[in-house]
């Protein structure tokens, strides 16, 4: 905020930073809840069970539980490598002068 409205000069990185900050502290949190058994569920038949049926369903719902939360987090991290990699080939690219090569500007890779 001091550099946005005091400066008049907002960081560049700062929405993507705050952006990619959220889903990781969400990430944690999920599992941390998971963990303590604060989510909200329907278990109103699952009490009804035998206790073996209830250990059964419980990992039964883990497994792919967890699976999905660990596709979402690599695929969050292969977007920011891609978004990374993109941005580092786009600063290595630098037009170099105004002269004109058969009509086209001149890019030099640097």
């Amino acid at each position: 905020m001091f550099n946005r409205f005091v400066l008049g000069y907002p960081l560049s990185w700062s929405e993507e930073f705050q952006k990619f900050g959220h889903v990781w502290m969400v990430m944690l949190a999920i599992l941390v809840a998971y963990r303590r058994g604060a989510h909200l569920g329907m278990d109103m038949l699952l009490h009804l069970l035998p206790a073996g049926v209830q250990r059964g369903e419980a990992i039964a719902y883990a497994l792919p539980t967890a699976g999905r939360h660990t596709a979402t987090a690599s695929r969050i991290a292969i977007i920011a490598a891609e978004r990374g990699k993109l941005r580092r080939q786009a600063s290595a690219t630098r037009r170099v002068g105004t002269g004109l090569v058969n009509g086209t500007a001149t890019t030099i890779r640097l």
